[in-house]
């Protein structure tokens, strides 16, 4: 397996690089996409701390679904 399919080392490279923070990228491979609607529906509901919670509320719901749709595309 390359370095670019191996998510640990992404999760690596990004903390060296310190790429600046998407936090609508909830899977961290720096794009906002379909794969990050998906980890939110499986995440639904209340949900205090995890990375699916996008706007920090306590919960995971359509504001972070719209919260990813608004961020949609590579991350800066």
């Amino acid at each position: 397996m390359s370095a670019q399919g191996n998510p640990n080392v992404s999760i690596l490279l990004n903390r060296l690089i310190q790429l600046p923070p998407c936090p609508a990228d909830v899977n961290r491979d720096r794009v906002v996409n379909t794969a990050d609607i998906l980890a939110i529906l499986d995440a639904w509901g209340l949900c205090d701390g995890c990375l699916e919670d996008i706007d920090d509320d306590g919960k995971v719901n359509i504001d972070d679904v719209f919260a990813v749709l608004g961020a949609w595309g590579p991350c800066p």
